[in-house]
């Protein structure tokens, strides 16, 4: 899976802002390419994370951070997601604490408005849309700035 790690990456340790060790797993959307690595094996790559989570931290819940900085049309996958909604409800849905989504643009807002129309409380309770012109500010709150991408708002530099 070394080609697919430009996708994704784990924050630092430290990076949970609530002092839990939540382990944060940063997906960068601008770096998908759909169809450049075939959904099975995005899936898969997937699980191997969750996986890699659970043994890792075993009483601990994931949260990802949704990197949307430079994210467009071309990067959208709904294949993918239509494909790893019912793995992560079917296996691993304590596993995934919250998901924060940033930056939301105001297209992006109404098609989860759409979205959420058919997805039950709790899973729309763990999905925070992080908007607004204090976006980043808003990501500091549960990310610790020095665990948090430059583009984020944060002071790390590596990611």
């Amino acid at each position: 899976f070394r080609d697919m790690t430009r996708e994704v990456d784990w924050l630092p340790a430290h990076a949970d802002v609530a002092g839990n060790g939540n382990p944060i797993l940063l997906y960068r959307s601008a770096a998908h390419v759909p169809l450049d690595v075939p959904t099975e094996r995005w899936l898969r790559f997937f699980v191997h994370q969750c996986e890699q989570a659970r043994l890792a931290h075993p009483e601990k819940q994931v949260a990802i951070l949704v990197d949307r900085v430079g994210s467009g049309r071309k990067n959208q996958d709904p294949t993918v997601l239509r494909a790893l909604s019912p793995i992560i409800a079917d296996h691993f849905p304590l596993l995934i604490g919250r998901v924060y989504i940033a930056p939301v643009n105001t297209v992006l807002f109404i098609i989860w408005r759409l979205v959420s129309l058919i997805l039950d409380e709790e899973t729309k309770s763990t999905i925070q849309l992080v908007q607004g012109e204090a976006w980043k500010e808003q990501l500091v709150e549960v990310v610790e700035p020095s665990a948090l991408p430059v583009r984020l708002g944060g002071r790390n530099e590596v990611y």
